[in-house]
């Protein structure tokens, strides 16, 4: 990112460094899903006996990278209602470093004027 784009980052986010060179390292399809949400497709649906339950799994089309995908896994009851539980599975690279402030409003803003970088010409 060139001197002049990182001055257009919000200061707060400027002033940490891990958390610049952490935004310059997000795929595009991360830069997007990080400024506007994920595209989620179903990728297995299965009945788990045990559980009772049907257990969902999820892919982001467009932030997985080649080697791994970003994912969400539901649990639905035989009813179709969310059951506790669930979570997550975030490419590396995706997650902010710990000690960074976190994914707060300046660095979804500091996102988003990276992908303005991008879309504007």
């Amino acid at each position: 990112m060139s001197p002049a784009r990182m001055r257009a980052i919000p200061r707060a986010a400027a002033a940490a460094p891990e958390a610049a060179r952490w935004l310059g390292h997000l795929t595009p399809g991360q830069v997007m899903c990080r400024s506007f949400g994920h595209s989620w497709q179903p990728h297995t649906a299965e009945w788990i006996a045990a559980e009772g339950s049907f257990k969902v799994v999820l892919v982001c089309t467009r932030c997985s990278t080649g080697d791994e995908d970003m994912t969400r896994t539901l649990w639905l009851s035989n009813e179709g209602r969310p059951q506790v539980g669930g979570g997550y599975h975030y490419p590396h690279g995706y997650v902010m470093p710990k000690g960074t402030g976190g994914f707060n409003p300046v660095m979804r803003g500091a996102v988003r004027l990276r992908l303005m970088e991008t879309l504007v010409h």
